[in-house]
């Protein structure tokens, strides 16, 4: 029956009603997560982003059932965006901009009050990122190097760096990146000159993956000389 629910408003765009009152001190929000295919998506982790609030560095989250079904309980007051991922299905966290998939964007919006109860949300997730590994080693020795920092950015947005993503890692790593965007990738480490990814057969300075795509990224830096 939710599932019938969920395909008739994705039919009509995102739609909540809001009925009151709920619990005291937070709201609840129900609903069913969907994949592109408007399929039910089982063990899925479903959260409610407050923009009101300080981000939390991983929000409490609600599991689907095998009807896509989930139910968020304490929803603070605010203005909130429903997300979910499933990262062992390559449906990973949107944790910013970098990471958004290409395409429509229906996270559901909703203005939270005190005691508001939502129902029929619908969440449908954007096609599967791709999953990229990085190895990097001496390219005298094949040792792997233990410290490196890298920059990754999308070239569909080139003069945007909301679209780019950095870090560092002490060894072999791995990361989700939009499937099919392409992603140019810098990487520098102590006593070593920087790298560049280059696609040496199509001429180009970025690498797209397609969804739920794995590869391995081999990366050899040349020492610096003393």
């Amino acid at each position: 029956m939710i599932l019938i629910l969920a395909l008739a408003l994705l039919a009509h765009g995102n739609f909540a009603t809001s009925q009151q009152p709920s619990q005291a001190g937070g709201g609840t929000v129900e609903g069913v997560v969907v994949d592109p295919d408007n399929k039910p998506i089982k063990d899925a982790s479903v959260y409610a982003d407050n923009l009101s609030l300080p981000s939390a560095a991983r929000p409490h989250t609600a599991l689907t059932d095998a009807q896509g079904h989930f139910v968020v309980d304490g929803v603070l007051p605010g203005h909130i965006v429903m997300r979910a991922f499933k990262e062992a299905d390559k449906y990973p966290m949107i944790s910013g901009t970098f990471d958004e998939p290409i395409g429509e964007k229906t996270n559901p919006e909703l203005e939270m009050k005190v005691g508001d109860d939502f129902k029929g949300i619908v969440i449908r997730l954007g096609p599967k990122a791709g999953f990229l590994r990085f190895r990097v080693v001496d390219a005298n020795t094949n040792e792997p190097i233990k410290g490196i920092t890298f920059q990754m950015c999308r070239g569909d947005h080139p003069s945007d760096r909301r679209y780019c993503m950095f870090g560092s890692a002490r060894g072999d790593s791995t990361w989700f990146v939009p499937a099919f965007a392409p992603i140019s990738v810098n990487v520098s480490a102590p006593n070593y000159g920087d790298w560049s990814y280059r696609d040496m057969a199509a001429k180009s300075p970025y690498i797209a993956l397609a969804p739920g795509e794995d590869r391995t990224l081999t990366m050899k830096l040349q020492a610096s000389p003393h």
